[in-house]
């Protein structure tokens, strides 16, 4: 941000850029301002530029509808072209996408269970974030929740494969229970 500051600043004075929303996740950011309408307005896809909805493959939309759901919206009402835990979809992107979700999950179930090794990796971001730990496990229990909550809908669990199944699997539903209730209580009256 300073960078930007910075570079702003050379063209019309002095900028001062902020970041009001830096340490909130985007299940708690959409938990608190955004309906079902606005959700829908929202573009996080990196692949489907131009078109009309959300790829649904990639990684910046996994990361947004697991968060949706995490917020508390219904699966029918998240517009994406495609769902990678469930629809068919050419084997060599199915391969990305399973790569995508085991690292992601491998990496936030460390961060959650708290391995060191990961641990340590995060603080070295403390001068940008108030607590890079804490907001990477609230993200982590994020998206772990958003998980549960599309596999629970669609009664299986194939999406995920074997490895994802066992990472599930490590975290502490409880923790999970406690997330949702969290989220729950930011939401406003339009779910």
């Amino acid at each position: 941000l300073q960078l930007i500051e910075d570079l702003l600043s050379k063209f019309e004075g002095k900028f001062n850029v902020e970041y009001p929303f830096k340490n909130h996740t985007k299940a708690e950011l959409i938990s608190k301002y955004l309906d079902v309408n606005l959700i829908q307005k929202t573009w996080s896809c990196y692949s489907a530029r131009g078109i009309k909805e959300m790829c649904g493959s990639c990684w910046n939309c996994f990361i947004t509808k697991m968060s949706a759901l995490a917020a508390g919206f219904q699966q029918e009402t998240l517009k994406f072209g495609t769902n990678p835990l469930t629809d068919s979809i050419p084997s060599s992107t199915y391969l990305d996408n399973q790569r995508v979700i085991y690292n992601l999950m491998t990496f936030y179930e460390k961060v959650i269970n708290e391995k060191s090794d990961v641990i340590d990796d995060l603080s070295r971001y403390e001068s940008l974030f108030h607590d890079p730990v804490d907001l990477a496990t609230r993200f982590g229990l994020d998206l772990f929740l958003g998980l549960s909550i599309s596999l629970s809908s669609l009664h299986r669990k194939n999406g995920l494969g074997r490895k994802g199944e066992e990472l599930l699997s490590k975290i502490d539903k409880s923790l999970l229970k406690k997330r949702w209730e969290y989220l729950e209580s930011l939401r406003g009256n339009y779910l």
